[in-house]
């Protein structure tokens, strides 16, 4: 990427789950499909700019799935 003179070898985002149900399961998992195409199709309309590629190719979404103890968690829950 051009301009920032950034030597990222990775960047993204963590999401956390903070509900553990049968039907949130089911949830999390439309989410994350429906998260990860939205994210394509914003990234698509720019397609062609420079460093838009290589953001994509570089991009590391980190989902946090599994651990129940963050069950209803709140954001500042979350943080410790």
């Amino acid at each position: 990427m051009s301009g920032g003179g950034t030597n990222m070898t990775s960047w993204g985002f963590a999401v956390y789950r903070t509900a553990y149900t049968s039907i949130t399961d089911e949830k999390w998992r439309d989410f994350r499909v429906r998260f990860d195409a939205l994210l394509d199709l914003g990234l698509a309309f720019y397609a062609g700019q420079d460093g838009v590629a290589e953001a994509r190719q570089r991009l590391d979404m980190q989902w946090i799935d599994g651990d129940s103890s963050l069950d209803n968690a709140n954001y500042a829950e979350v943080l410790e």
